[in-house]
């Protein structure tokens, strides 16, 4: 039984990720372009939840490549995406085993 509701949470998850993907898909061929303006065009998604969106931004405040670079930032944005996209799920909980831009160590 737990195995099924496992199964079935996946699931859910899975689909909702793959619409955040769809979503972002065209806004990520743009960023590739315009890599300066990337901040200004995933907020509006980051603030709808979009996780991949949220993992993204995420990713560019770690990186400090068009913005200064804020570990704070980096781990708020991907805790806030690990509820849907297990690849900020791995990004929060490593930023928590080194104690980058958090508190928390495991």
């Amino acid at each position: 039984m737990l195995l099924l509701l496992f199964c079935c949470m996946q699931a859910v998850h899975a689909a909702t990720l793959d619409e955040d993907y769809a979503q972002m898909k065209p806004l990520m061929e743009m960023l590739a372009v315009q890599s300066g303006a990337s901040v200004n065009l995933l907020s509006p998604y980051v603030e709808q939840g979009n996780s991949v969106a949220q993992y993204l931004l995420g990713a560019i405040y770690e990186e400090g490549r068009v913005v200064t670079q804020n570990n704070q930032k980096a781990f708020e944005l991907y805790s806030m995406a690990a509820v849907k996209n297990p690849l900020a799920a791995l990004k929060k909980a490593d930023m928590m085993i080194t104690a980058t831009g958090t508190e928390y160590n495991l």
